[in-house]
């Protein structure tokens, strides 16, 4: 499974327990990850992967977040991939239908500001 949000997964409550979770089910577990990458003792089976250091703000923020994921996700088979927020969804949605694999989507946020 790839997994990746925007920001860092050790920093974020919600998804630390499901990566727990996941890993605990005998998953391979790769997460997509601003911040260090390798393993981190809190987040035992999980392989962090790190985007690359972004520059910008706002828009340019996020499409920088939207193509080092692209990039990263296309190169990673995975069976499935975990879009854990808006802005990775359709770079992560392009590599599953690249590789034919499983897409979902943690939609526990509303987005009604942005178009």
């Amino acid at each position: 499974m790839l997994f990746a949000l925007t920001g860092d997964v050790r920093r974020n409550a919600r998804a630390v327990r499901q990566l727990r979770a996941l890993a605990g089910m005998g998953l391979h577990v790769r997460a997509l990850t601003l911040g260090p990458g390798g393993e981190a003792p809190e987040l035992p089976g999980v392989e962090l992967v790190p985007l690359p250091v972004l520059k910008g703000r706002g828009p340019t923020f996020f499409l920088g977040v939207h193509r080092a994921v692209r990039r990263l996700a296309r190169r990673m088979p995975a069976r499935v991939y975990h879009a854990s927020d808006l802005y990775t969804l359709p770079a992560l949605a392009g590599a599953a239908r690249f590789h034919r694999a499983r897409l979902v989507f943690d939609a526990r946020e509303l987005y009604p500001d942005t178009p």
